[in-house]
């Protein structure tokens, strides 16, 4: 489940059950600059912690993006930091900082 602008009815969580959910870059641009942003975030990352999902943030392009979601908790990322997308095959996995 992919979690956009628009946030979903409360009832959505218990009905769907996700094994995951994914931050879309509209939210993750600029986190690390933006209060609304992040208690947004935190809010999201709380409840799929008491309800065990995962969270994926999407859309890191930026390693102050990648910094703050990293200290408020998310350990699964995607986005240009790490690695173009590629057809057919997975890419290089380049870390923030790797030469």
């Amino acid at each position: 489940m992919t979690l956009a602008p628009v946030m979903l009815d409360s009832r959505c969580w218990t009905k769907i059950q996700p094994d995951k959910v994914k931050i879309d870059r509209e939210i993750i641009t600029d986190i690390h600059q933006s209060g609304p942003k992040q208690a947004v975030v935190r809010s999201i990352i709380n409840c799929c912690r008491e309800l065990e999902i995962a969270v994926v943030a999407e859309g890191i392009e930026r390693i102050e993006e990648w910094c703050w979601l990293e200290s408020a908790g998310i350990k699964r990322f995607q986005g240009f930091l790490f690695a173009m997308p590629k057809v057919n095959g997975v890419g290089d996995i380049r870390w923030p900082g790797e030469k």
